[in-house]
């Protein structure tokens, strides 16, 4: 076959193999596009969210598989359908009607959040000119935002809380930098959020004096879920009671993030207690007095009587005759003076002042003290040790009032039995020794024994409801224990525990 030598490209091939090869090239390219296309087709269709690409007159122009699958209807029964019969809120985004060519977006993203039938949408619209003619159109990302939106709800609501919170509360971070405040701390403070923010909190009273984040309180919130103590804060003109909580909060990963401070004035509480705690002694006055009337007079009788047979054999008896009586005299005043010192046990403002007391003895005297008082209401006390002799720590003062605010339960519950009873017996578990009131009273529900410590809660008609939180707090302080047993109409165990003094 003859060439035309002018067809020959300049190496020496026929010019129709330059064509098939550029016919080649122009098939691979347009497989590559539709390959591409293909692609960016799958990789739309995948994201969750709805894509729409409207045209200058409103129409749509394509969407992806998000946005057919939530309006129910194929592609083809979409495309060149208006934008507004199925998205009416795109009308408040206005539309540009011009285009700078130099720019493929426009630089105006309009964006906003709706809420459409029963979802919270994103709505994000930009302008786009896909090609050099002056055609302007739009696309349309519609994000479902129900749940993000659901938190921020949450979100409100917890802010609202802890902004209209009756306590202060501080967030910082875990080297006391102030991040947060709300507003009942700023109002007891009397400042400004953006004069704290930012700050440390060690600025703040009372957190200036016996108060170490890093070294003390963080150590000891890894092993406790919080913190707490009760300061006496001087607030303006005057001074308060302020109980501080101080919880930690962690990451998914237990790493610690921030602290929080909880600060509540007490000061009422603290007031209202006094005034409890002094009623609760008038009460108990009753039965003390009651076992020392009778607890006195043997005492004295016995020292008149041994005075008087001395006086009178004075000139006959020798020294060691004489010695037995001043004795038994000396012996019967040391009585006396204990029964005097347990008056004492009602100054309920001191801190307990621990020692290690024989507590099967203490018991005892305990027991006389009060025992004419319930044996008149025909009630029996039946005293049990199953431990030889123990010491416990403790301030016998105090524990003294701890057994007579729970003694003056169990009198009230036993008031209308037919055949009450009661015992009190010790025991030993491991380190620590434990004392058990039992009655066979009324009783208690759960309900009842659910609010037991709660501050003014009495099923009794006259009665304060801070007699066991009185108890509860003076064992707290003594390091002891208490927990409640009781089924409604059968009766009540009430178990409390003391450390024991290590044997000399």
């Amino acid at each position: 076959m003859q060439v035309n030598p002018s067809l020959i490209n300049f190496q020496g091939q026929p010019a129709v193999l330059t064509v098939n090869k550029n016919l080649n090239v122009e098939k691979i390219v347009e497989n590559n596009i539709e390959i591409a296309n293909i692609e960016w087709r799958n990789t739309v269709d995948a994201v969750s969210d709805m894509i729409i690409l409207e045209d200058r007159n409103g129409k749509i122009k394509r969407c992806n598989k998000a946005t057919s699958q939530f309006l129910g209807k194929s592609f083809e029964q979409l495309l060149n359908q208006s934008v507004d019969s199925f998205f009416p809120f795109v009308n408040s985004f206005e539309t540009q009607n011009s285009c700078n060519d130099e720019h493929l977006f426009d630089p105006e993203n309009l964006s906003k959040q709706l809420f459409y039938q029963g979802n919270w949408f994103e709505l994000n619209s930009n302008q786009v000119r896909p090609d050099l003619q002056n055609v302007n159109q739009r696309v349309h990302v519609l994000k479902d935002i129900i749940n993000r939106k659901n938190f921020e709800v949450e979100l409100q609501k917890l802010y609202s809380v802890v902004e209209q919170s009756s306590n202060g509360i501080i967030i910082t971070d875990l080297i006391g930098k102030i991040q947060y405040l709300n507003r009942k701390i700023l109002e007891t403070l009397d400042n400004q959020k953006e004069n704290l923010v930012g700050n440390s909190v060690y600025t703040i009273s009372p957190f200036q004096e016996e108060f170490n984040l890093t070294d003390e309180i963080l150590p000891y919130l890894r092993k406790n879920q919080s913190w707490q103590k009760t300061f006496q804060v001087k607030r303006k003109n005057y001074e308060v009671f302020e109980e501080v909580i101080v919880y930690l909060i962690n990451d998914s990963k237990q790493k610690p993030l921030n602290f929080v401070f909880i600060i509540r004035d007490i000061t009422e509480t603290r007031q209202l207690e006094s005034i409890a705690e002094a009623v609760n002694m008038m009460e108990n006055v009753g039965y003390i007095f009651s076992g020392i009337r009778h607890e006195l007079g043997n005492p004295i009788n016995s020292v008149k009587t041994a005075l008087t047979v001395l006086q009178k054999n004075l000139g006959k008896w020798g020294v060691q005759q004489v010695d037995l009586y001043v004795e038994r005299c000396l012996s019967e005043i040391s009585r006396i003076e204990y029964l005097l010192r347990t008056l004492k046990t009602f100054s309920m403002y001191e801190n307990p002042r621990i020692e290690p007391i024989e507590i099967n003895q203490y018991m005892q005297n305990f027991v006389n003290l009060v025992e004419e008082d319930f044996s008149n209401r025909g009630i029996p006390i039946n005293f049990i040790s199953k431990v030889k002799t123990a010491n416990v720590l403790c301030d016998p003062r105090v524990l003294h009032q701890v057994m007579l605010n729970l003694l003056a339960n169990v009198a009230a519950a036993l008031e209308n039995c037919s055949n009450p009873q009661l015992s009190i017996s010790i025991s030993r578990a491991k380190k620590r020794l434990v004392i058990c009131i039992e009655d066979n009273g009324i009783g208690m529900n759960e309900k009842q024994l659910s609010n037991l410590f709660k501050p003014f809660y009495t099923s009794k008609s006259e009665g304060t409801g801070l007699g066991l939180v009185i108890v509860h707090k003076m064992l707290v302080k003594m390091n002891g224990t208490i927990r409640f047993e009781s089924k409604e109409g059968i009766g009540t165990q009430v178990y409390f525990s003391l450390e024991m003094a290590e044997p000399v």
